[in-house]
């Protein structure tokens, strides 16, 4: 999911991995299965400007996405 509102965004790992404030490795190892902590998945959504209801609703219906 990580990897689809990324490129969505036009970003790559790097790019998501400063704005996070977080290291490309873990961009990646979560992108490849990896669980996020509370702490990564919210810099994560916040360096996506996405809302935790917004990507609730698509793993809901990803058929939307």
């Amino acid at each position: 999911m990580i990897r689809r509102w990324r490129e969505k965004r036009g970003l790559s790992q790097t790019e998501l991995a400063r704005r996070a404030r977080l290291r490309q490795k873990t961009i990646s190892d979560l992108e490849n299965g990896a669980p996020p902590s509370f702490r990564s998945l919210t810099r994560i959504l916040a360096a996506l400007d996405l809302e935790i209801d917004v990507v609730a609703r698509r793993v809901d219906a990803p058929e939307e996405f």
